[in-house]
């Protein structure tokens, strides 16, 4: 339902939405990272003052995100985070388990095709 309720007040009110991770990097818990907290707020610096209103993307097609190229105050090599990550195959499976646990919970509640279709779509691949 609140899901619902969000995609149809962006839709209503052409909103720009943003995932800002503040979490991991490089790696899960115990192997990667917590992100800065200067790198956190430069992120959002940017949302804010709508430097990445017009900035060129990449689409990571597993996770049906797109990622920025270029974040003002932002080391690049932290914006894609498959990249970060030492061992492409240990982010590939968490990313495919990331997936797979969207698809089940989706599968768990009444949710509209649109929802699911903005969600992840396939598993994770290598080159993402």
């Amino acid at each position: 339902m609140y899901a619902d309720l969000l995609l149809r007040r962006i839709e209503a009110f052409g909103a720009s939405v943003f995932l800002v991770n503040t979490g991991w990097t490089g790696g899960g818990y115990g192997v990667g990272r917590r992100f800065d907290l200067g790198t956190t707020r430069a992120i959002v610096h940017a949302i804010a003052n709508g430097a990445l209103q017009d900035v060129a993307t990449k689409h990571l097609a597993d996770l049906n995100l797109d990622i920025p190229t270029h974040v003002p105050g932002v080391d690049r090599s932290l914006l894609n985070p498959r990249a970060t990550w030492a061992d492409a195959k240990a982010h590939d499976a968490a990313c495919a388990d990331l997936i797979a646990k969207f698809a089940q919970n989706f599968r768990r509640f009444d949710v509209a095709s649109e929802i699911v279709r903005a969600g992840p779509r396939h598993p994770c691949a290598a080159g993402a």
